[in-house]
């Protein structure tokens, strides 16, 4: 038995997916509340495996996933959720397991809600795309600032230009400083990563970071 617990500002929005969830087979509402805040005691008490909450209510949920639940770790749905880029990447930080598109249905949500009580990803490719995009962006930002540890704030500065295929001449104009100042830096920034040409830098600054 799955137990929920319905986080909703809208009163009949909340009565509605209580009575819709309750006949689901395999899950139960143990409680609602209006708001994420003050939610403590409510989650001590009914220790939910799984807590839907609605997109305006999402900033109230951050840290929420940390609580006591039936196994330990309380999964959060967030109902309502935009395609954008943004919203997505905003829900993911701020711990959500699942989500249902505003376009989303009583079908796409139970099954949400049955992925992410063990422990799956479910949601449309959309979303996954933009996950996955920022995985990878946060990939990169995690190895460059394993390697500002060896260049200077410029140096690291200057490599990220290069990363982005800007040229010497572009560079200077961007930091407005001379084009022979830049090739000083690159040549640094060479000799620091033991490489010898811009593509192998570039290759260098966003493979894998070492396993700390």
């Amino acid at each position: 038995m799955i137990n929920l617990f319905v986080v909703a500002e809208v009163a009949v929005y909340r009565e509605a997916l209580v009575t819709a969830l309750g006949g689901a087979p395999g899950m139960r509402v143990c409680g609602t509340a209006p708001r994420c805040s003050r939610l403590g005691a409510d989650l001590t008490e009914y220790r939910p495996a799984v807590m839907l909450v609605d997109a305006p209510n999402l900033e109230g949920a951050t840290g929420l996933t940390a609580s006591p639940s039936a196994d330990g770790g309380l999964r959060v749905v967030v109902l309502g959720v935009s395609e954008t880029e943004g919203e997505i990447v905003a829900c993911a930080e701020a711990g959500a397991s699942g989500y249902l598109t505003r376009n989303g249905t009583m079908a796409d949500l139970v099954a949400t809600i049955e992925s992410v009580a063990r422990d799956e990803l479910h949601c449309p490719p959309r979303i996954a795309g933009a996950l996955i995009r920022r995985v990878g962006t946060l990939a990169a930002e995690r190895r460059l600032t394993v390697l500002g540890a060896r260049l200077t704030p410029r140096e690291l500065e200057i490599l990220t230009f290069v990363t982005d295929g800007l040229s010497n001449r572009e560079i200077a104009g961007l930091l407005s400083i001379t084009v022979a100042t830049v090739k000083n830096h690159v040549h640094n920034i060479f000799e620091k990563l033991q490489v010898s040409t811009r593509a192998e830098a570039t290759a260098r600054a966003y493979d894998p970071p070492p396993l700390s």
